[in-house]
């Protein structure tokens, strides 16, 4: 029986955003941001952009490679050059937000959705338009840099009725099939779009939900609004995300927490929280949905867990001051949450602690300094990228699953009410990315599964829904995570020595060493001699790694820390 070793990076947040699509931010005057790696993002130096006031985007492949960003009046190509055919698009400079998804039948293609002025006077409108990454010139690497699809520039979206909407807001959830919803508030509704493999983006056939939002969200200068979604909610839920819908009309500030159903695309009846008695309105989730966070002059924390619709509790974790503002609050690939301050734009803040209501959570308003493009200071200004949303399917929870064969999805989510099993040649590779285990009371992983180095892989204990929305509850005492190995392990355990190093890793072991290969965070393979069992590390950036160990007895994936 073939022996294998596992190590589960449980501690490691990159587990659930595998892929780079949100590697780098662009947004401001010229400010940039990488962030491959998980210990501190990097200034980027080289953006074009100087008009960003609001609303911008920024996509890259899977792999973190930019392939482009806009302000949605302009897309400037991974060589930062306005894209063929990618000016004039319709975007208000003013509007805040806008998003981009990428086409769930055509990998090559991406939707932006721009948004328009709210003011009566503009004539600008929601509209989208398409990028092809399989178009276009030839860049410095030789691949194309993209085009705006010709006849698909400023393609306005209309309602049920045939109208226009002139909003500011817009925003995107993931259903659980691998397709997406397409929100937009207006007026006192929720118009929710599916965005499809198969039919594409279903533009006038809109699903409508009633907001019951205490003033229209319309056209007038004096109410500005922005829409967020949450991340997936625990299955445990009868509805999948929370919404947070906020605006500011003179002199007070409006907000509404609801519960949305992605199955279906629209808001639920389960939950309500109305948050009017503080004077911010700009939304933002933590990675579990347990709080939110709102900001203007002010930044407060809202727990969502112990607040009622009678009595949301809050509390506020800073007060910047009169004259000082936060124009944008978003969550990153790791789930870390910055904010843009205008007035003192030369940084990024960040939300410390973020995940436990509290005192805990505090503010760090100089935490990255955006560093200067040819002598000129970057700065923020008020809009941060939202997140480009990655195409995950999950599977229904009706039955017990085994699985016995390599893993052919991209990123896929296995929910069981019971048990979940690998046997046989079960296997998740590089390329198959993003792979969950969801299961009510255990997870059992016999020998012959693999795992992969640089595939991402993570595993949990939880409730579920079943297909008709009733609660699957586990009834056994017993919950667990286990892995079998075969009974001759202790002949071939792998030691790493020490750890952490800051110049020779020693691996220990009573077999030849077949292979050696080394990967930071974000699965980045990197370049390392071996020799006698000894690896020099001395030139690997202070940080995170795996290394990959393959000999005669199996494969073991372990972390070490470079110092």
């Amino acid at each position: 029986m073939r022996r294998f070793y596992m190590t589960f990076l449980f501690v490691l947040p990159l587990l659930l955003f595998s892929q780079g699509e949100n590697d780098n931010w662009y947004f401001g005057d010229k400010a940039a941001v990488n962030f491959s790696s998980y210990i501190s993002p990097t200034n980027l130096n080289n953006s074009q952009m100087t008009s960003a006031v609001e609303a911008c985007g920024t996509v890259s492949d899977a792999n973190g490679k930019l392939l482009f960003y806009t302000n949605g009046s302009e897309i400037w190509n991974r060589d930062h050059q306005i894209m063929q055919n990618g000016a004039g698009l319709t975007g208000w400079w003013s509007s805040e937000q806008l998003v981009i998804v990428k086409h769930p039948g055509n990998q090559n293609q991406y939707y932006i959705f721009t948004t328009g002025f709210i003011n009566a006077t503009s004539t600008s409108k929601i509209a989208y338009t398409v990028v092809d990454m399989s178009q276009g010139s030839l860049g410095m690497d030789g691949l194309p840099l993209g085009k705006v699809v010709d006849g698909f520039k400023n393609v306005p979206v209309i309602d049920n009725n045939g109208n226009f909407f002139k909003t500011e807001a817009i925003a995107v959830a993931p259903t659980s099939s691998g397709d997406f919803w397409i929100l937009i508030p207006n007026g006192l509704h929720l118009y929710s779009y599916l965005f499809s493999d198969i039919l594409g983006f279903n533009n006038g056939n809109p699903v409508i939900s009633d907001l019951n939002f205490p003033a229209s969200l319309s056209e007038t200068d004096l109410n500005h609004f922005g829409i967020k979604v949450s991340p997936r909610l625990n299955s445990s839920y009868n509805f999948s995300n929370y919404i947070c819908v906020s605006s500011v009309y003179n002199p007070d500030s409006k907000n509404v927490v609801y519960s949305f159903n992605n199955s279906t695309g629209k808001i639920t009846t389960d939950y309500r929280l109305n948050v009017y008695s503080i004077n911010s309105y700009i939304p933002e989730f933590n990675k579990d949905s347990s709080v939110l966070f709102l900001g203007y002059n002010k930044l407060y924390a809202v727990n969502l867990v112990t607040s009622t619709s009678a009595s949301p509790v809050f509390s506020q974790v800073y007060d910047f001051g009169t004259n000082t503002i936060v124009g944008s609050i978003q969550r990153n690939k790791y789930n870390d949450i910055y904010f843009s301050v205008p007035v003192n734009g030369n940084y990024l803040g960040k939300i410390n602690n973020p995940n436990v209501y509290g005192s805990g959570i505090t503010v760090n308003m100089n935490y990255f300094n955006l560093g200067v493009n040819n002598g000129v200071q970057n700065l923020a200004k008020y809009g941060l990228p939202q997140l480009i949303e990655p195409r995950v399917f999950e599977s229904r929870c009706v039955q017990d699953i085994t699985l016995t064969s390599p893993e052919t999805s991209t990123s896929y989510v296995y929910r069981a009410p019971n048990t979940i099993k690998t046997e046989n040649n079960y296997q998740v590779s590089p390329s198959s990315q993003n792979i969950a285990f969801k299961a009510g009371n255990n997870i059992t992983l016999y020998p012959n599964t693999h795992i992969q180095l640089g595939a991402f892989f993570s595993a949990k204990i939880e409730d579920c829904l079943d297909e008709n929305g009733q609660r699957l509850r586990s009834r056994d005492n017993q919950k667990s995570i286990s892995i079998y190995l075969d009974e001759e392990k202790s002949k071939d355990d792998i030691s790493i020595f020490p750890n952490p190093t800051s110049d020779i890793l020693n691996i220990k072991t009573d077999f030849k060493i077949n292979n050696v290969s080394v990967v930071d965070v974000t699965g980045r393979k990197i370049n390392v001699k071996l020799e006698n069992n000894k690896l020099d590390v001395k030139s690997l950036a202070t940080g995170t790694y795996l290394i990959s160990i393959e000999t005669e007895g199996g494969i073991s994936s372990q972390k070490f820390i470079k110092k």
